[in-house]
């Protein structure tokens, strides 16, 4: 299969101070934990991930948005 990383956009970091985007999402802020966003290229959030964790957990949607 495809490395999912092949010929990837570097990934950016997003800060939320006021926390409007997690209001929107819905997520609540949880000090210490990283909440992903996985993005399409036409700027469509695909998935919410409220806690990283293992990549096993979403390699598939990474694939899928490197295709």
């Amino acid at each position: 299969g495809r490395d999912a990383t092949a010929g990837a956009r570097p990934s950016g970091a997003l800060a939320d101070p006021a926390a409007g985007l997690r209001s929107f999402l819905g997520q609540p802020g949880r000090p210490g934990t990283a909440t992903a966003l996985l993005v399409d290229r036409t700027g469509v959030v695909t998935r919410v991930l409220p806690e990283l964790g293992p990549i096993d957990a979403y390699r598939d949607d990474l694939s899928a948005l490197a295709a």
